[in-house]
């Protein structure tokens, strides 16, 4: 089996973790399937604009297409989870024991070890995005169990595990930011940098995935300021507003 057919394979099943875990929850609201819709309708849009090539489209920075579509992502979600009243209301109803173990997809990371072995995404970025994301999804289901059983006790520790995790992707965006062949950003020049990260299937990883993770961290990092010990399924008690 290719390396692209088993990175099909694996990213399938992150996608569907990562809408469908969510899901069980948001879909109780009155917006839950326009969401359920939304989600669906981006990942087409994402395969469909990777498949063109369009993600590769160069303006300046090495390829904006790409970080448009990533920032995009990131700022249509903030706007859902805190402006739109009831998208708000859909998101707030996932507890945060559950935003958390959805992490636990990024243990797929080693994805990334493999490209570098492959000699198809260069160093630093592939080992840092892959051995972060194993560590953050290797912790994400022990940390949300604890969250679930022990409450606000173990606060610190999901602070710890979420200021990490958020840690990680913004080191990964960077470092593939300043590896892309012919980027002004470029700092670093081994080929063949993270140009791979432009095509199916791995681009699903920074316009989808990363995107709705990232958020998910935001959202967390607002939910324990907010709540006071309701983590298991039930809303906080201080009410839905901001980040879900």
């Amino acid at each position: 089996m290719s390396l692209d057919l088993e990175g099909t394979v694996a990213l399938i099943f992150m996608v569907a973790i990562a809408i469908g875990v969510p899901a069980v929850w948001y879909l109780r609201a009155p917006a839950g399937r326009l969401l359920l819709a939304a989600h669906i309708a981006w990942f087409v849009a994402v395969v469909v604009l990777a498949a063109s090539g369009a993600l590769s489209w160069r303006i300046d920075l090495g390829a904006p297409v790409l970080g448009l579509a990533t920032f995009g992502a990131i700022a249509i979600l903030i706007v859902l989870a805190t402006a739109v009243p009831a998208t708000r209301d859909a998101l707030s109803r996932i507890p945060v024991p559950a935003l958390i173990a959805v992490h636990g997809i990024r243990i797929l990371g080693f994805l990334f070890l493999l490209l570098f072995a492959a000699g198809r995404v260069s160093a630093p970025f592939a080992p840092e995005a892959g051995w972060g994301d194993i560590i953050a999804g290797s912790a994400a289901v022990p940390v949300a169990w604890a969250l679930a059983s022990r409450g606000v006790s173990v606060r610190p520790l999901v602070l710890l595990w979420n200021s990490f995790g958020l840690l990680d992707f913004f080191l990964a965006f960077g470092l593939g930011m300043t590896s892309a062949i012919g980027s002004p950003l470029q700092l670093f020049f081994d080929p063949p940098g993270s140009a791979a990260i432009l095509s199916l299937p791995w681009a699903v990883i920074p316009v989808m995935l990363v995107p709705q993770l990232l958020v998910s961290h935001l959202s967390i990092y607002w939910r324990l300021r907010c709540a006071t010990g309701e983590f298991s399924g039930r809303r906080p008690v201080l009410g839905a507003s901001g980040l879900a």
